[in-house]
């Protein structure tokens, strides 16, 4: 999340990158979890939608390495 965020290239993208993190650590998600959750899991934490595939592709990518 941290290397995302550092990454963002707006304000907004910055800003939903943190409320983002803040609810995948309140809910105490690891990556496995963010890995397999689905778009209506994302949505249900009011992570926007393209937001959380982005987060679940990358995950995934990382985990490969």
């Amino acid at each position: 999340m941290n290397w995302m965020i550092e990454r963002a290239s707006d304000g907004r993208e910055f800003e939903a990158l943190i409320k983002a993190k803040e609810k995948l650590l309140e809910g105490m998600a690891d990556l496995d979890i963010i890995r397999n959750m689905s778009n209506t899991d994302f949505v249900n934490l009011e992570i926007p939608f393209n937001l959380g595939k982005c987060l679940a592709h990358e995950v995934k990518h990382f985990i490969k390495k």
